[in-house]
């Protein structure tokens, strides 16, 4: 249930657990967010697998410092995680959470074999039920968000409300 490598959950236990959370409650709304590591590739090619392996680790150890103990996180494949946030009585407060998480990503560097270098990610959020009725639905939007924050600039969070 856990990626090997991230100590986060993998990406079937993840959509498990959010499935299940909306047979349970399926009036409950809650924020699904895409991440993706700002030019994860280079990383890899300049610096090599190790130094984006410690990258990986450290954007997962932050985004989990940063999250609730209702909210889920998990590693959708690549450089991509996923994280869903149980309280969205206010979306202001969603983005501001999800900024402090940008915020802090970007201002933690990255150390290993005497390299040190900064990261940023993307964000996308979208919201259940608002952007739709199922989890995929939502997946669907927060990875649209996702896009749209990452072919404007990088580095900030876009949200679909």
């Amino acid at each position: 249930i856990k990626d090997p490598l991230l100590g986060i959950y993998n990406r079937k236990h993840f959509f498990d657990i959010i499935e299940e959370k909306v047979k349970k409650n399926p009036d409950k709304s809650f924020a699904m967010v895409m991440v993706d590591i700002d030019y994860f590739k280079n990383f890899n090619d300049s610096y090599g697998h190790q130094f984006g392996d410690k990258v990986l680790i450290e954007t997962a150890g932050v985004l989990s410092e940063n999250i609730g103990n209702k909210d889920e996180i998990a590693r959708y494949g690549g450089e991509e995680i996923v994280i869903c946030l149980d309280d969205v009585e206010n979306h202001n407060k969603v983005f501001d959470t999800v900024n402090e998480m940008r915020y802090k990503l970007s201002n933690n560097s990255v150390n290993y074999g005497g390299i040190e270098k900064k990261v940023t990610a993307s964000f996308g959020i979208s919201y259940y039920p608002e952007n739709g009725n199922t989890v995929q639905k939502v997946l669907s939007v927060a990875d649209a968000m996702l896009y749209e924050a990452k072919n404007s600039g990088r580095n900030k969070v876009i949200s679909s409300i």
